[in-house]
This record gives C-alpha cells, sequence and structure tokens, in this order.
C-alpha cells in the first residue's frame, strides 16, 4: 500500500507543479537618472529573488548606445517577445514590452484610444503555452496619466476588454501601470468583468516616502500597478512586489504565481 501511494504522489506532484506559472509588471522610468545604480540593483534582483516566467514592461525605453534597464533585462535572462515603441524622441524610443521564456502562439500590439501627442499609450497581447499543454492570454498595458486622463483610461479599459472578447474561453491576465487608483472608475469596469487585483487594492506601487528616485515628488503614495486575474479560470498562489528592496524605477514592480483550474 505504501508503495502504491508513493507511485501516486510520483505521478501527481510533477504534473501539478507543471500547471503553475508565474507573470510580473514593472514601469521602468524612461528617463536615464540613475542608470548605473539601476542596472546594477536590476541584476542584483534578477540573482537574488529571479524573475516571473512572463513579463510586462512600461516606458521601457531604449537610447541609441546606451544600454537601459530593459535592455539589461532581455541580456541577463534572454526573453524573448514583442516590443511596441509609442513615443520617439531622437536618440530615445519608449515602449512597452511583453517578453517570455515560454512560447508564445501568437503576439500582437495594439494603440490605445484617446491618447495625446507626447503620451501615447499601447498594449500588449500574448497568447502563452504553458507547461503540460495549458494557454494563458496575458495583457500588458499602460493607460494615460494623469488625474485629468480619467475619462481616457475608462474609454481604453472598453477598448481593451472589446478586443479581450475573442479569448473568452480562455484564463486571461491584465497587468501593467494602469495610472489610477482602486476605488477609480477604470477599475471598476475591470472588476465588473470579472477581474480581480492580486493584492485587493493594498499597498503602494508610487512612494516617494521610499524610493530614491522620488524625492522632489509632489504626488502622495499611491497604487497605479496592478496584475488583475479571472477567479473562475485561475487560482492565484502568492503575490509580492519586485524591485523594492532593489529599486530600479520610480514604480515598484508587482509579481505573482498563478494556477490553471
Amino acid at each position: 500500500m505504501k508503495s502504491l501511494f508513493a507511485l501516486v504522489l510520483l505521478c501527481l506532484g510533477p504534473a501539478s507543479a507543471a500547471w503553475g506559472f508565474s507573470v510580473g509588471t514593472l514601469n521602468l522610468y524612461h528617463y536615464a537618472s540613475k542608470l548605473d545604480e539601476r542596472r546594477s540593483n536590476l541584476e542584483t534582483e534578477l540573482r537574488v529573488r529571479g524573475f516571473p516566467d512572463i513579463m510586462g514592461f512600461q516606458e521601457s525605453a531604449r537610447w541609441i548606445g546606451v544600454e537601459m534597464p530593459f535592455d539589461t533585462f532581455v541580456r541577463f535572462t534572454g526573453f524573448s517577445g514583442i516590443y511596441e515603441a509609442t513615443n520617439s524622441f531622437g536618440v530615445m524610443n519608449e515602449g512597452i514590452a511583453l517578453v517570455s521564456r515560454y512560447p508564445a502562439h501568437r503576439l500582437w500590439s495594439a494603440r490605445l484610444p484617446d491618447t495625446r501627442r507626447l503620451s501615447r499609450q499601447a498594449i500588449n497581447v500574448g497568447l502563452f503555452d504553458l507547461p503540460e499543454g495549458g494557454k494563458a492570454v496575458v495583457v500588458n498595458v499602460h493607460l494615460s496619466p494623469y488625474p485629468e486622463g480619467a475619462w481616457r483610461r475608462v474609454e481604453q479599459v472598453i477598448f481593451m476588454l472589446d478586443h479581450l472578447k475573442a479569448y473568452a474561453s480562455l484564463p486571461v491576465i491584465i497587468m501593467g501601470d494602469l495610472n489610477d487608483h482602486y476605488d477609480s472608475e477604470a477599475l471598476r469596469v475591470l472588476r465588473k468583468a470579472g477581474f480581480v487585483d492580486v493584492l485587493e487594492g493594498r499597498g503602494a506601487s508610487y512612494d516617494p516616502t521610499t524610493n530614491p528616485l522620488l524625492i522632489k515628488s509632489e504626488y502622495p503614495p499611491s497604487r497605479l500597478d496592478y496584475i488583475l486575474y479571472q477567479p473562475s479560470k485561475l487560482k492565484l498562489v502568492r503575490a509580492d512586489w519586485m524591485c523594492r528592496e532593489n529599486w530600479v524605477s520610480d514604480h515598484y514592480g508587482l509579481k505573482a504565481e498563478f494556477r490553471l483550474k
């Protein structure tokens, strides 16, 4: 009997573990301030704490002749995926990127509506092949900034949800810099559509009281960055901050681990 029980555990254990996967989001701050320190902190974070299987980046700047944090991440991990340039300023492009260790069945990007010149926003969407044959759709998004952009963010969320109807049968994760507080209208629209924040609105991803890049910020601590999932299709295993001790940006990152139901 003990041998039979051990055999069952041996058969079930690896398959169960294989269904787990992790995602992360991080706004990378497109300026070159404290660049050497930020790149060093990112490498320390990657070595010491590891990194999620699928990563979404916002403000992933690429400067001509300069290794920016996004380039550091790709060089260190070997991840591949999609990069969408949103704003170009000559020597520097700013964009959003969705990269992963997993193969992608499909990757695409779309410009969001109601964006302004020099502040264009977009989404990346990836359909990823997970271990043991599972699939999940991951959306990386950067919504319009500033308090006056609240109506834009609502329109952009509606646009995004319309485009995700094609994946109704699959688990979908939406993550990124939503530039809005947990009780905002944009977040309420997402919750009404069945998406739940992995931290249920807790914490601050933008925090001038602890982040060295925000010493002169005029804004109070606030939660701007989210990972939203569908509890009907995914089980949340754990969620935590990224790059909080090893700061890389004016935002802290967020990561979460899931299992397919």
